[in-house]
């Protein structure tokens, strides 16, 4: 659902991929409560029936507020000022789609709000958030929740550092059992297993521990394994360009475990080759060879 609903310029800011997609109230932490910015964005939210959108509000006609019921021309001026108050938040050099734009609200405005979120979906799922054993429930489910997805607030770049060391090495270096954790974005339920990670050096070497700090850096999103899995080659690839590389993965998915086909023993597995470990078969039966013997 938009704002301007069947209007001209609500398909114009469906289309409109540079707006960023950050929660309003997020931006608005430091408002007094009864400011005017909060009170039209309350509003705004209450006609729309869903959290407001920063998406909802930059690049939109003021005048296309009026579309929604309830909404009078008073609240025009107030939603110009909370265009600007947003603009100037996020800052014009501010990332657009990638969700490290988040950084312009603090981690802790980014907990009240999704601890508020969830408060309503426990109650309206059976909780009581008032009882004590889930009074504090909503705020860590919401800490939580921006620790399991602490991978689109980080970058290749930050997880190696200057770890990158001119080698003459060769031969394939193999980084096996990398253990990692991730949610399905499908259900929002956890898949976890092993990652196995090869590559044979062109000049230059990585830090060993950086391979399972890009292991995070990509499991710590909402991810399907497959792209996951190619996802961590591509930037040992980008980073490193290595004469080859091969990312393997092995998992169990909650998402078929604890609910749908309830099975308990399968496990999925994928695989990733790039360069000479997907043109030299032999170079690639080393690999899983190496896996397989631990």
């Amino acid at each position: 659902m938009d704002l301007t609903l069947d209007t001209d310029a609500a398909q114009e800011n469906e289309t409109n991929e540079s707006a960023p997609k950050l929660l309003v109230r997020a931006l608005l932490d430091g408002e007094p409560k009864n400011s005017m910015l909060r009170k039209v964005a309350l509003r705004l939210e209450n006609a729309a029936g869903r959290p407001l959108l920063t998406s909802d509000v930059l690049g939109v006609d003021p005048e296309s507020i009026l579309a929604l019921k309830g909404v009078g021309r008073q609240y025009v001026e107030y939603f110009q000022r909370l265009q600007e108050h947003l603009q100037e938040r996020l800052g014009e050099g501010a990332p657009r789609e990638d969700a490290r734009a988040f950084g312009a609200a603090s981690q802790q405005s980014m907990q009240k709000v999704a601890a508020a979120m969830y408060a309503q979906i426990l109650e309206m799922t059976g909780g009581n958030v008032n009882r004590s054993g889930m009074r504090k429930t909503p705020q860590r489910a919401a800490e939580a929740a921006l620790f399991f997805t602490q991978g689109y607030r980080s970058s290749v770049e930050e997880a190696v550092g200057d770890a990158l060391f001119k080698e003459d090495a060769g031969g394939l270096v193999t980084v096996p059992n990398i253990e990692f954790y991730s949610l399905c974005e499908h259900h929002m339920l956890p898949f976890f297993g092993r990652c196995h990670v090869g590559y044979i050096p062109n000049g230059q070497i990585i830090g060993l521990s950086k391979i399972p700090r890009l292991v995070d850096l990509f499991a710590r999103r909402y991810q399907v394994q497959e792209r996951m899995t190619r996802q961590i080659a591509e930037a040992l690839q980008e980073t490193l360009n290595p004469l080859g590389v091969v990312v393997a993965t092995e998992a169990s998915h909650l998402c078929m475990m604890m609910r749908g086909v309830e099975k308990q023993h399968s496990r999925a597995s994928s695989s990733c080759a790039m360069g000479v470990l997907k043109d030299d078969p032999e170079a690639r039966r080393e690999f899983f060879d190496m896996i397989r013997r631990g």
